[in-house]
């Protein structure tokens, strides 16, 4: 193991947040430490009540909540499932989001993995239907168009924060992913963190990947300690196959992920295809707690 990389396994959060040089990036990096808590819950399904449902359950187990807000269904449903004919608005989904992050202490990570030119991107992330940089502490983003997707995003997220001081905003950049058959390469994640290291001001972090362990470790070695990598495709073995799985995704046990450097897991199928909000609660704490061991085990081990 080189040193670069014990580094990272045995520093605590609350001293790699002195280290980074993004906000956000420090403030999960605290949240974590305090909450006691490394679990993301990727939402990945449909239907703005069971959102709220989920997160009202779990949110005081996690520390991230991971959206797709432009594949939510916001049609309101009554006792039976039956749909109303109702609409949510948007805006009051997003004040009930909001509301619920500040009251179960988590952060919101909108799950939108823009790749384009810096002019569509920045309008994408701060116009339209979403408005994303208003309610989203962290967004994604691909290095395949070039740096000008980092700048364009950067300069909205500093336009809003000008008029916004108090709040946070970061980036994370995809080096690699996780479904089978993926094309991303050495070279690709190679490239794409060299890219997100000339902006640590905004450039907060990487999504990782496991499987094979050789990726992850790929960028443990050029991560600087106030980096964040955050990995999904997170599930305890003996958990249920499903659609994602018959679909191409992989899936890594998580204590294994956090012993191997990833910092934040995020886990989706594994809570949320639980019946009752206590199978919920249930499954997420079982998550949270391994999560937790497998910290303290790399911390010692490492040590």
């Amino acid at each position: 193991m080189d040193d670069f990389t014990q580094a990272r396994l045995e520093t605590p959060f609350n001293e790699r947040a002195e280290m980074a040089e993004n906000p956000a990036a420090r403030d999960l990096f605290m949240l974590m430490h305090e909450k006691k808590t490394n679990l993301a819950l990727a939402a990945d399904f449909y239907g703005i009540q069971k959102l709220l449902g989920v997160i009202d359950a779990i949110g005081p187990e996690i520390a991230l909540l991971k959206t797709h807000m432009d594949l939510m269904d916001y049609g309101l449903r009554n006792e039976k499932g039956e749909l109303t004919g109702e609409v949510m608005p948007f805006d009051e989904a997003i004040s009930a989001l909001e509301q619920a992050a500040e009251d179960h202490n988590f952060m919101i990570f909108e799950d939108r993995k823009f790749v384009d030119i810096g002019g569509v991107v920045k309008r994408q992330y701060t116009g339209g239907h979403f408005r994303i940089v208003e309610w989203a502490h962290f967004v994604n983003a691909y290095g395949l168009a070039g740096p000008g997707t980092i700048k364009g995003l950067r300069e909205g997220a500093d336009e809003y924060l000008a008029k916004h001081p108090d709040e946070v905003r970061g980036l994370i950049m995809l080096p690699y992913m996780t479904p089978e058959g993926n094309l991303t390469t050495h070279e690709f994640a190679q490239g794409t963190m060299d890219m997100g290291l000339k902006h640590p001001e905004f450039v907060m972090g990487w999504i990782g990947t496991g499987n094979p362990v050789e990726k992850l470790q790929h960028e443990m070695q050029v991560s600087p300690l106030g980096i964040i990598t955050a990995t999904p495709g997170c599930k305890l073995p003996a958990n249920e196959v499903v659609e994602n799985e018959r679909l191409g995704q992989v899936y890594t046990d998580p204590k294994f992920l956090v012993e191997n450097g990833a910092d934040v897991m995020i886990v989706g199928s594994g809570i949320y295809k639980k019946e009752t909000p206590a199978d919920q609660v249930a499954a997420a704490q079982i998550y949270r707690n391994a999560g937790q061991e497998a910290l303290a085990r790399r911390v010692a081990e490492v040590a």
